[in-house]
């Protein structure tokens, strides 16, 4: 019987992940992950230095690497609640140590999630400052001016070739 290209998907991947090589390195990738997304958070939100354009791709790339440690962590203490269930050797042991070492690997990266939440929170309460406001105000009143200024020379240059083409004989 012919298999569908998901079927078929859900296949490969099954097999790679029982390869225990395709599983270090993914751990590798993971564990390099988290820090570079730090790095990156940080490097983007500087004032001066940082890269503005980048920083909603780097926040939703924080939060993605988030939900899927949270999946996994998750995904993991299910089985083991399962085969603490079966009363299998050692289990509440391996639920133990897999709740301290998953609370222990979210535990930083929400900080920093929640760091990078807090100074966009207070790098816009900047700009909304009253500084801010009275410098946004003097600017809007000194263009209305020179619209005003313009607006009347422009007037009264009308005018005044509206008076020299009168005036001409004809």
């Amino acid at each position: 019987m012919r298999q569908g290209l998901v079927s078929s998907l859900l296949d490969k991947m099954a097999d790679l992940r029982a390869n225990p090589q395709v599983n270090s390195n993914f751990t590798f990738v993971l564990v390099v992950t988290g820090p570079l997304l730090v790095f990156l958070t940080f490097y983007a939100m500087q004032p001066i230095k940082g890269g503005r354009a980048s920083l909603r791709f780097i926040l939703t790339a924080d939060f993605v690497y988030i939900l899927f440690i949270t999946t996994l962590l998750i995904r993991r203490i299910v089985q083991l609640a399962a085969a603490r269930r079966a009363q299998s050797a050692g289990s509440r042991l391996h639920f133990r140590l897999t709740t301290a070492f998953g609370v222990i690997a979210l535990f930083p990266t929400i900080l920093v999630a929640i760091f990078a939440v807090l100074s966009v929170n207070q790098a816009l309460e900047g700009w909304f400052s009253e500084r801010v406001r009275n410098a946004v105000g003097a600017s809007l009143s000194a263009a209305q001016a020179y619209e005003a200024q313009t607006r009347n020379g422009v007037i009264s240059d009308t005018k005044i070739f509206a008076q020299r083409l009168n005036s001409e004989p004809k």
